[in-house]
């Protein structure tokens, strides 16, 4: 989990943006945490020996990638 958030800068900044300026959400803004959070699962669960097969499911589906956003938001939270 730690390896996929500090090999992609887009994520380690999405998540942990640097001290400064916030993105401005009135101009787009930027990607929401929840996007970020996807991102990870993507990372972490493609191709996991144990969780493939059931992460090939959920692309496409908004709840479900919702629901495995919230468990990677939740374990960052621990």
């Amino acid at each position: 989990l730690i390896t996929a958030i500090s090999e992609d800068q887009s994520i380690k900044c999405g998540l942990y943006p640097p001290p400064g300026g916030n993105t401005s959400s009135a101009k787009g803004g930027g990607k929401g945490k929840t996007e970020h959070h996807w991102a990870i699962c993507e990372v972490l669960f493609t191709d996991h020996p144990r969780y493939k097969a059931r992460f090939a499911l959920v692309p496409g589906d908004k709840k479900q990638e919702k629901a495995w956003g919230l468990k990677v938001k939740n374990r960052l939270k621990m």
